[in-house]
C-alpha cells in the first residue's frame, strides 16, 4: 500500500550552475596533455600554477566568474593523473590532520577506483577531515573555532598561515556558499555518485597534502586535535540505543536489500548510496555505512518533503542566493515557501510523530549522537563507530521507506513497526529529565534501605510536623491524587509513566526544562554526598574508631534520613508536576 506521494523523475538533482562546474567546465584533456601542477609527492606546485594557469599571486575568489573553472579543472585533472602515478604515500604531510589511517585508506581506494561510489565516498570523508584539521590549525592562535567551514576559510589567520593562492584553491572547492561547495553538495546528498569525478576527490586529497607541506615548512608538523567522539563516548549511547529494541538487520540482509531495490522512493540515481551503505554495514564498516546512509536518507526525505509540501523546485541543489532544503528544514514544524510565507510542514502528518522523533533523536537532539554533525564536521573517527549505532540509524531509515510503501517482507516490517509503536526519545531534554528523576528516586530509596534506622540500636525516627505538612501540601497539588494513594512514591511513578510531547517544544519550554534538570542534578549531588558521608561514618563505626560525639552525630543523621527522603521526594514530585503543567499548556 502506497502513501499517495509521487516523486518527480529527475535525471540529476544538481542545479545548472553546479552541473556546469562538475561537468561542462571540465576540458577533454588526456593524461598526456596534463601539465605539472602537482608534484610527485602529491602536493600542488604553487609556482608552476602561477606561471601556467593565469592565476595571480594575489587572486581573490569571485563566485560569479565562470571562466576560472576550466583553468581549475586543468589543475584537478593533473591531481587525478599524479595520484595514479604516485608510488609512495606522503604520510609526513598528513600528520597535521590526525587522520593518517583514514587518508591512507582513501588514497588506496582512489588509486584502485574500482567503483563509481569511491569518488563520492572519498569526497565525503576528505571534506570532513579537512574541515576538522583546518579548525585545529586555527585553534593554534588561541581563537574559538568557527562552527561553519565558510567562516574558517574567510579568516585572516589562515590566510596568513597558508597564503592567498592555497586559500583560493580551498575556496574554489569548499566555499563560498554562493558558488560551489563540494562539502555541502555531497553531504546533503544532491549528486549521484557518477556526478563526482575522481579528479575532484583527488584534488581534495592533494589539497590536504599541500596544506600539510606548507605547515611542515613553517615547522608546524602536528596540530593538537580538539576533543572528538571516541569509543568511550560512543559506548555511552549504547544502553539508550539498545533499549529501543530495533532488530539486528544482519539477520534480515536479503529482506533489507529487497526493500532498497524495490522502493519507489529512492531515486534511481541514488540507489547505489543505499546499496553500498548496507554492504558496509554487513562488512562491519559501521562509520562508512552511516557516512553514505545520511546523505542518501536526507535526499529521499527531501524528495518526499518537496512532494507533500508542493514545492518540487526545491528538490534541486540551491542556486545562488537561495538556501538549501536541508535536514533542519525537512524535520521542522514549518517551512518558508517561495513567496516568503511560513507554511506547515506536512511531513510529520505523513510519517507520524514517532518516526519524526526517531530522526530528531539521533540527528538533532543536543545530547544525542547528532550523527550528521559529528561525521560531516570530522568530529569522530569512522572506525570507532559501533554496530549498534549504525544498525539503529539504518533501522530508522528502513522505517522511513516502509512508511512510504508497504512491503511483502512482513517479518521485517512487523519487527520495525513494533519498535515504532513503543518508541520514546532517548536524548531529548524531557527524556533525560525523566531519566534523571528515576535515577535520583532510586538513590533515595537506596539510602533509606541501606541506612534504615531500625538496623541501628538507639536511633529513633524523627519526622517533624513541618515535614509532614510539606508532604500534605505537595500531595494536594498533585493531579494524580484521585488515582494514587497518599504514598508520594506512587505519585512520582504516575507522572514518570505519563507521555510528554517532545517534538517542536518552544524555547521557553526548553529553558524551563533545563532549569528543572538543574534542580534534579542538585538533588542527585545531595544524595551522593549523603550516601558518601553515611558510608564513611558507618565504616568508622564498624571499625570502632568513632568518638562518642561522632557516634551521636552519626545517629542524629540517621534519625533525619526519613525526613530527608520525604523532602527529596517532594521536590521530585514538584518537578514532575511542573513538567506536566507544561505539557497541558503545550497541548492546548
Amino acid at each position: 500500500m502506497s502513501c499517495g506521494v509521487e516523486l518527480t523523475n529527475e535525471t540529476s538533482y544538481l542545479s545548472s550552475s553546479i552541473k556546469f562546474i562538475l561537468g561542462d567546465a571540465r576540458p577533454n584533456l588526456t593524461s598526456t596533455e596534463s601539465k605539472h601542477f602537482v608534484t610527485q609527492r602529491l602536493t600542488f606546485d604553487w609556482n608552476y600554477i602561477l606561471c601556467h594557469s593565469d592565476f595571480s599571486a594575489d587572486i581573490d575568489f569571485n563566485e560569479n566568474d565562470r571562466s576560472i573553472w576550466p583553468k581549475l579543472w586543468a589543475v584537478f585533472i593533473d591531481c587525478g593523473c599524479k595520484l595514479q602515478e604516485c608510488k609512495s604515500t606522503p604520510i609526513e604531510f598528513w600528520l597535521w590532520t590526525n587522520c593518517v589511517e583514514e587518508l591512507q585508506g582513501c588514497y588506496a581506494q582512489l588509486q584502485r577506483a574500482d567503483s563509481s561510489i569511491i569518488p563520492l565516498k572519498s569526497a565525503l570523508l576528505l571534506t570532513s577531515i579537512f574541515e576538522n584539521a583546518l579548525g585545529n590549525v586555527y585553534q593554534l592562535g588561541n581563537w574559538n573555532v568557527p562552527f561553519l567551514l565558510k567562516d574558517l576559510l574567510a579568516s585572516e589567520d589562515l590566510l596568513d598561515t597558508f597564503g592567498k593562492l592555497p586559500m583560493f584553491i580551498a575556496k574554489s572547492l569548499l566555499g563560498t556558499p554562493l558558488a560551489f561547495n563540494i562539502r555541502n553538495v555531497c553531504w546533503h546528498g544532491f549528486p549521484a555518485p557518477e556526478e563526482i569525478h575522481p579528479d575532484i576527490a583527488a584534488a581534495l586529497l592533494v589539497l590536504i597534502t599541500s596544506f600539510g607541506e606548507i605547515l611542515c615548512s613553517s615547522q608546524i608538523t602536528a596540530c593538537p586535535p580538539r576533543p572528538r567522539m571516541d569509543a568511550v563516548t560512543w559506548n555511552s549511547f549504547l544502553p539508550s540505543l539498545t533499549s529501543t529494541g530495533f532488530p539486528n538487520l544482519l539477520d534480515y540482509t536479503d529482506k533489507v536489500r529487497e526493500v532498497i531495490t524495490t522502493s519507489n522512493f529512492i531515486p534511481k540515481t541514488h540507489i547505489s548510496y543505499w546499496i553500498h551503505a548496507f554492504n558496509s554495514l554487513c562488512l562491519g564498516k559501521h562509520g562508512e555505512c552511516i557516512m553514505l546512509l545520511l546523505p542518501a536518507l536526507e535526499h529521499t526525505l527531501r524528495c518526499v518533503f518537496c512532494s507533500v509540501n508542493c514545492c518540487p523546485h526545491r528538490v534541486l541543489v540551491a542556486e545562488q542566493h537561495t538556501l538549501y532544503t536541508t535536514m533542519d528544514e525537512i524535520l521542522d514544524q514549518f517551512f518558508v515557501n517561495s513567496e516568503g510565507v511560513q507554511e506547515k510542514n506536512e511531513l510529520p502528518s505523513l510519517f507520524g510523530k514517532k518516526v519524526m522523533e526517531m530522526l530528531v533523536d539521533v540527528l538533532h537532539n543536543f545530547e544525542g549522537p547528532r550523527l550528521r554533525d559529528k561525521l560531516s564536521h570530522g568530529e569522530c573517527h569512522l572506525n570507532q563507530i559501533p554496530l549498534v549505532v549504525s544498525n539503529h540509524m539504518f533501522c530508522v531509515a528502513m522505517l522511513v521507506l516502509l512508511k512510504l510503501e508497504s512491503t511483502k517482507n512482513m517479518e521485517l516490517e512487523n519487527a520495525l513497526r513494533s519498535v515504532e509503536e513503543t518508541f520514546s526519545p532517548k536524548f531529548h531534554s524531557i527524556s533525560l529529565l525523566k531519566s534523571q528523576t528515576r535515577t535520583v528516586f532510586k538513590k533515595i530509596q537506596t539510602i533509606c534501605t541501606t541506612f534504615d534506622s531500625n538496623n541501628f540500636e538507639g536511633v529513633n525516627i524523627l519526622v517533624t510536623d513541618e515535614i509532614l505538612k510539606l508532604l500534605s501540601t505537595v500531595l494536594r497539588f498533585s493531579k494524580s491524587l484521585e488515582k494514587c494513594s497518599d504514598d508520594i512514591e506512587e505519585h512520582i511513578h504516575f507522572y514518570l509513566k505519563n507521555h510528554i510531547e517532545t517534538l517542536y517544544r518552544t524555547k521557553s519550554d526548553m529553558s524551563l526544562i533545563g532549569s528543572l534538570r538543574k534542580i534534579i542534578s542538585a538533588l542527585e549531588k545531595a544524595c551522593d554526598n549523603c550516601t558518601s558521608t553515611l558510608n564513611y561514618r558507618q565504616y568508622c563505626l564498624n571499625q570502632h574508631v568513632l568518638r562518642s560525639r561522632q557516634r551521636a552525630t552519626f545517629f542524629r543523621i540517621l534519625e533525619f534520613v526519613p525526613s530527608f527522603q520525604i523532602v527529596l521526594n517532594c521536590i521530585l514530585l514538584i518537578v514532575m508536576i511542573q513538567l506536566h503543567t507544561l505539557q497541558e499548556v503545550f497541548v492546548k
